[in-house]
């Protein structure tokens, strides 16, 4: 325990405990498990979350997951000016997230977002700070350019596919419709002559229902249709 303190005091630490049982189903220990968060831990983080990341004890940069020495320089200074200092002595003070703010860093500027560490003490001054860069927001114009033109696409489709189904279902079934009302009204001369081959079939057996109550005989033209 005595080597974990040192370990502590000498570095920030992200730990872990889990608490060991003995023979009797009694807790007679726990096993804490801890890393110094500097070691690369933003970095990794950075990667999960697709923006940059800093980790910020005080008015100082522990650990970023920015490379360069020039880089994590700026950002050191740009923490300890107004705005990110306001926003970061809220989240210290409140202990929650607090208001978006600009902040520049090698020539780019950055959208900072701070927000505290839960997992920190409550007398460690420790927040995660968030970086969005600005300019690549280009590519979540082009990533809604694409999803506007995907969405495009698909109604011209629909409106296509909509069309045929017109041609090829819905008006050969008005006529057949048509037909058949006059039929009801009286008309028993009429006939079907739906060219279709989705429902032409279809017409031509009314036909042949119609001559059969009306003890017509079939049309030439049907008989041919129907041998063809």
């Amino acid at each position: 325990s005595d080597h974990l303190c040192a370990l502590m005091n000498a570095g920030l630490m992200e730990t872990a405990a889990a608490p060991v049982w003995g023979r009797d189903d009694q807790v007679v220990g726990v096993l804490v498990v801890g890393w110094e968060v500097s070691n690369g831990v933003a970095a990794e983080k950075a990667d999960k979350l697709g923006m940059a990341l800093a980790i910020v004890q005080n008015d100082s940069v522990y650990s970023t997951s920015f490379s360069t020495d020039a880089e994590r320089e700026q950002l050191s200074q740009e923490i300890k000016v107004s705005p990110a200092k306001v926003q970061l002595k809220k989240v210290y003070a409140q202990k929650k997230a607090t208001q978006v703010f600009e902040l520049a860093v090698d020539g780019d500027t950055y959208w900072a977002f701070p927000a505290t560490m839960l997992d920190a003490p409550k007398d460690d001054r420790l927040a995660y700070l968030f970086l969005a860069s600005k300019s690549k927001g280009g590519a979540w114009q082009d990533i809604k350019w694409l999803v506007a033109l995907f969405i495009l696409g698909t109604i011209l489709c629909l409106i296509v596919i909509g069309v045929l189904l017109e041609n090829h279902f819905v008006k050969p079934i008005i006529e057949i419709e048509e037909g058949v009302l006059k039929i009801i009204n009286g008309d028993t001369d009429y006939r079907f002559d739906v060219v279709s081959d989705e429902v032409g079939g279809l017409s031509y057996r009314i036909n042949q229902l119609v001559n059969a109550l009306t003890l017509q005989d079939e049309a030439p033209e049907d008989n041919e249709e129907e041998t063809s």
